[in-house]
């Protein structure tokens, strides 16, 4: 598949580019938790065009993209919306892809349930 002029190599969980490292669902999962939430909308689509157009190769390189990220085991943990947002993904910086595990209001984030998706 062509994505503005870019192969797109799509496989069940991610979308693979060159300089687009997010998953296929990714706008899915974005537009489902706006619904939600729509005061998070503007703040998780400006994330998305700025992971969209990164090329990560690792950790420190998201930090200065991005400065509100944690790593938590194998996973990387995007605060949105001053606190009030937290957005776990998994990155593969060989392949390129990132694959968002879950967003969370900040209570659900506290129970720590998500950590058990991010354990190797």
């Amino acid at each position: 598949m062509v994505y503005r002029g870019v192969a797109v190599l799509l496989d069940k969980d991610f979308a693979k580019c060159e300089g687009c490292p997010c998953a296929s669902s990714a706008g899915k999962k974005i537009r489902e938790t706006a619904v939600k939430h729509s005061e998070w909308e503007a703040l998780l689509s400006a994330w998305y065009k700025v992971a969209k157009n990164a090329q990560w190769k690792h950790f420190a390189e998201i930090r200065q993209t991005w400065r509100s990220v944690d790593r938590v085991s194998t996973c990387i943990v995007f605060d949105i919306a001053n606190n009030r947002c937290r957005q776990i993904a998994w990155i593969n910086y060989e392949r390129e892809k990132l694959l968002i595990r879950h967003i969370l209001e900040h209570t659900e984030y506290g129970r720590e349930k998500w950590k058990d998706d991010c354990n190797p």
